[in-house]
């Protein structure tokens, strides 16, 4: 049995933009996602994957044969057909993959005769922490593959979320056009961080959605520039109000481009606290920066149909 290990993700700034080439400032969170990879006592093709929840709870179970390319058993078929097209890309770029998935086996006897995969979330799946990410960048791990060639054969996106699954810290992170992405770790270790929170919206966002929404409108070099110089500007700021100043600066300039009322004027209309969106606008986390009693933001956001709410050190990786 071997076991992997990758960490969810959240974008601090750079939202959208990052597509189009904007530096984003991105933090991988303490919570993430194993993976355990069983395999078979005797030769065999077919592969049992269960996917768990964080209270324990199996959220998709599927049987595949991996020789025949078919779906055996699913409780999700959506899902099952999302991860059959996983193992498609693999053994197209890693034709040898097949063979050595075909002929493995494990001497220990309480192995079962086919594949059993096991993954695990430390987060709830709808808090849109990078239940998709993790698992690109564990099934990379496992097949030692490009996680970013996976992802853009699967999921696609800017590929922030996967750099943020073996990040041990905050990254600058840029995708340059036909190039690999280029990111390195960033010096955001804000004096200000017991005055950071984060709050879960209550609903989970489409990502590709967005992402289509993104694409509709016209590209603009200067927002880029303005973003990529907001996303430096965050890990050099010294003073809480300041940091705030450079939150809102974000949200007005994607309000302005996206044609969408920034989240405080959507649906927080006179929230005592600086708030910003992270990823994709209307559901997932949010950033909340205050320096009222951790109760007084919770208890806002709670009477707001929002929840949980985490401090930065709760969630944040690398402090």
């Amino acid at each position: 049995m071997k076991t992997y290990s990758a960490h969810g993700k959240l974008l601090l700034s750079g939202e959208y933009a990052v597509l189009d080439g904007a530096l984003a400032l991105a933090l991988p969170s303490k919570f993430g996602q194993t993976m355990q990879v069983n395999p078979p006592r005797v030769a065999s093709s077919e592969l049992w994957w269960n996917s768990l929840d964080a209270d324990g709870s199996v959220w998709m179970h599927v049987r595949l044969d991996l020789d025949e390319m078919r779906i055996i058993e699913a409780t999700d078929g959506p899902l099952a057909d999302r991860l059959l097209s996983i193992f498609k890309v693999l053994f197209r770029f890693k034709p040898s993959l097949r063979d050595l998935l075909f002929t493995e086996t494990t001497s220990l006897p309480t192995a079962a005769p086919y594949w059993v995969i096991r993954t695990e979330l430390s987060f709830h799946r709808q808090w849109g922490l990078g239940t998709s990410s993790t698992l690109i960048s564990l099934i990379a791990q496992w097949c030692d593959i490009s996680p970013y060639v996976l992802l853009d054969q699967t999921f696609g996106g800017s590929g922030y979320d996967v750099a943020c699954a073996q990040a041990e810290g905050p990254i600058f992170y840029e995708r340059l056009p036909d190039q690999f992405p280029v990111f390195r770790p960033a010096p955001f270790h804000p004096v200000f961080a017991d005055q950071l929170y984060f709050t879960y919206l209550g609903q989970k966002q489409d990502s590709r959605s967005a992402i289509r929404a993104w694409r509709s409108q016209m590209q603009d070099p200067g927002l880029i520039e303005a973003i990529s110089s907001i996303s430096m500007a965050m890990t050099e700021v010294q003073q809480l109000q300041a940091f705030v100043g450079l939150m809102e600066e974000h949200e007005t300039l994607l309000s302005r481009h996206l044609h969408i009322p920034a989240l405080k004027e959507q649906r927080f209309e006179g929230c005592p606290f600086a708030i910003k969106s992270l990823g994709a606008w209307g559901g997932d986390f949010i950033l909340i920066a205050a320096d009222n009693p951790f109760l007084e933001i919770k208890d806002y956001f709670e009477l707001h149909g929002c929840g949980p709410t985490l401090k930065y050190k709760e969630m944040a990786l690398g402090l």
